[in-house]
This record gives C-alpha cells, sequence and structure tokens, in this order.
C-alpha cells in the first residue's frame, strides 16, 4: 500500500478564519480545515504530512498548531512543528483484555486512517 503524502492532504482556510487576530499579537493567527485519508493510503512513518505553510496562509514558519480533537474516532491527533506534520496516537490494550489501556503510541505505519477532518489553530509568521 501506499503511504499518505502531502498531496493526499488537503487544507482549506476560510477567508473570515484568516488572520483573526488581525496583527494584534504580532502573529498570524488562523483556523484550517485539513482532510486525509481514505482508508486506502498508509500512515506514514513520523507522521502525515503537511503541505507547504503557506497552504495555511503563512508565510515564514508555524510557531504553533492547536488541533480540535474530532469526536467519536478513538485517536488523539498532535501537531509536530518540528516536522510539520500530523501525528495519530492511540491507546491499546496489548493484551487485548478490556482492562485498563496503555499510554498513548503512535499509529504503525501499516495502519490506514480513514476519512479523517480535523481543526487546526495555528499561529505563526
Amino acid at each position: 500500500m501506499t503511504a499518505l503524502a502531502s498531496t493526499d492532504v488537503t487544507v482549506t482556510v476560510n477567508s473570515r478564519d484568516k488572520d483573526v487576530g488581525h496583527g494584534a499579537l504580532s502573529k498570524f493567527v488562523g483556523i484550517a480545515t485539513i482532510a486525509f485519508g481514505d482508508g486506502a493510503l498508509t500512515y506514514p512513518s513520523g507522521g502525515v504530512p503537511l503541505p507547504a505553510i503557506g497552504r495555511f496562509g503563512l508565510q515564514r514558519q508555524a510557531d504553533i498548531g492547536l488541533i480540535e480533537q474530532p469526536s467519536g474516532d478513538g485517536y488523539v491527533y498532535k501537531y509536530d512543528r518540528t516536522n510539520h506534520k500530523i501525528r495519530i496516537w492511540q491507546s491499546v490494550d496489548p493484551a487485548d483484555t478490556g482492562g485498563a489501556d496503555t499510554p498513548l503510541v503512535e499509529m504503525g505505519t501499516g495502519g490506514a486512517p480513514a476519512a479523517t477532518t480535523i481543526k487546526m489553530v495555528f499561529i505563526g509568521e
């Protein structure tokens, strides 16, 4: 199977969600909707690569990305600023006993995320 690439990720920033801070913080603050996955493409090593920061309305760098977790899919999504990727974490009961879950582990590279849409607040320049 083929791994997700940045070209498989759709980023939408509505005009009303661009620079919601209006420069008051000396930083660009925006809200993006990010969609990826189709159940066929697999999770790449190190996370789902995002398109260039220009797609988010940024010119130089993303300083922080905060993700609103989608409800009901059981995963935790985190922004990896250093590598500009979305990393997917899950809680796993290794013995499948129905008992307490272990700490979060990253989704394996063989995993194939279903269609996923997340919202992300980003701050940068």
